[in-house]
């Protein structure tokens, strides 16, 4: 008997646990466990009865959880929008609900051992709600303000939206108040964040949900957000669900929001954002905040671990930081010949009449300096050369200069065409080619 006592106090325990790192898919095991038991055990009878209004609404928001995925993980009902290399996009609109319903999906590839330090800059995004309309598509997002934060891993936020002109004379601002909701499952080597309405007077705690603000009109979203943790990187999902309390949606809104040009821009604009990450405002609250950031990667980590095994994520991550090293020399590389390529292309095609102007060079300091190579020889080359390789190197690395802010701007004269028809051809192939 007292055996039976402990096993079900070791389960009350787990679950006391799991609640408060919102692990919602290990409280549901544990409930499935434990709710035969409220007639027969003391320990979890007092449990439930103690906790009555957090598990009722943690089994809400399990069953809330259920349908969102459930909607993210089937085809079922869902139009093909559109598809390309990275996003595929889908839209679905009942004509008995007020709902314009999309999801979207792509893949931020990745090793193993970066798939946690990958999510967090995702988790970033997200998390840093206030940072929101410094990226959000169209910048129709004005506002993102915290009102309230329940728990470590939820936040009840109030977006507010303005569309541009000649939108906005249609469809006017727009703000809504939604509870957002981190659950950890790991189970899955998955995240999920889940969105919510909320009406005016509704309470959280000791908190009540605010009437609407002078100037704005209440609109109502629900969504989810879902991030997987695959061998190839990391599978982001979402869903969105809006009605912007509007009798009349104009065909380019309606496109816009559920038809690919919204999704489609919003999953480049993290792609961006990620690739600027480092040194970035974003960075900086990570870094202040470990309590949070560093506790979600140690858990993703420890379950990788688990997954896959210790040693193959060490190598892993041993594999990450020599590839870094690499791009590392490589960009320095292409930055050189970058800078002596212009540095001929000035020097000997100005004699030709081919450029007749160098209007501007912006470059910074290299990320990392790496010593200049010994000299080659080289067989003496003419203006057309010298032309044709330093346009070459330039359009090979138009990628890596991007990045990096560099960039070089020349004014070519008009009969370039016809005086090197070769030049042209090879940079018309690298254009398509990048």
């Amino acid at each position: 008997m007292g055996k039976l006592r402990s096993d079900y106090q070791n389960l009350v325990d787990e679950l006391d646990q799991a609640i408060k790192n919102d692990q919602v898919y290990l409280c549901r095991d544990l409930l499935e466990h434990m709710d035969p038991a409220v007639s027969k055990s003391s320990v979890v009878r007092s449990y439930f009865e103690k906790h009555e209004e957090v598990l009722q609404n943690l089994r809400s928001d399990i069953e809330n959880l259920d349908t969102l995925l459930g909607q993210l993980n089937t085809d079922e009902g869902w139009k093909l929008a559109s598809k390309n290399s990275k996003v595929t996009v889908y839209f679905q609109k009942k004509e008995d609900s007020p709902f314009l319903m999309t999801k979207a999906e792509t893949l931020f590839e990745a090793n193993l051992g970066s798939l946690p330090t990958l999510f967090v800059k995702l988790l970033s995004l997200f998390n840093e709600n206030d940072l929101m309309p410094k990226w959000f598509p169209m910048g129709v997002m004005k506002g993102n303000d915290c009102l309230y934060q329940p728990t470590k891993f939820s936040k009840i936020i109030q977006p507010q939206i303005k569309l541009p002109l000649p939108l906005s004379a249609v469809i006017g601002p727009r703000e809504s108040v939604v509870v957002g909701k981190g659950y950890d499952m790991s189970e899955r080597k998955a995240v999920a964040i889940s969105i919510n309405p909320l009406n005016a007077g509704e309470t959280v705690d000791d908190w009540v949900c605010p009437e609407t603000p002078q100037g704005f009109t209440r609109f109502v979203m629900f969504g989810a957000y879902y991030f997987e943790l695959t061998p190839k990187g990391i599978s982001f999902k979402l869903l969105q669900q809006l009605d912007l309390k509007s009798k009349m949606i104009p065909a380019p809104i309606l496109n816009w929001l559920s038809k690919g040009a919204m999704p489609n821009e919003f999953m480049s604009k993290i792609r961006d954002r990620i690739k600027k990450y480092e040194g970035s405002i974003w960075e900086e609250r990570v870094n202040a905040n470990p309590e949070l950031y560093d506790d979600v990667k140690d858990r993703l980590m420890r379950t990788l671990q688990k997954e896959y095994g210790i040693q193959t994520i060490a190598l892993a991550q041993e594999d990450d930081q020599q590839m870094k090293k690499t791009d590392s020399k490589r960009t320095s590389r292409l930055r050189r010949s970058m800078s002596q390529a212009g540095k001929r292309l000035s020097r000997g095609i100005s004699k030709r009449g081919l450029i007749k102007k160098q209007t501007e060079v912006v470059e910074e300091v290299p990320v990392e300096e790496v010593p200049e190579p010994e000299p080659e020889e080289e067989a003496e080359k003419g203006p057309v050369d010298y032309a044709k390789d330093a346009v070459m190197l330039g359009i090979n690395a138009v990628s890596e200069v991007v990045d990096l802010t560099r960039r070089a701007l020349v004014t070519v004269a008009p009969g370039l065409k016809e005086i090197s028809p070769i030049l042209f051809k090879d940079v018309e192939e690298l254009q398509h080619r990048n």
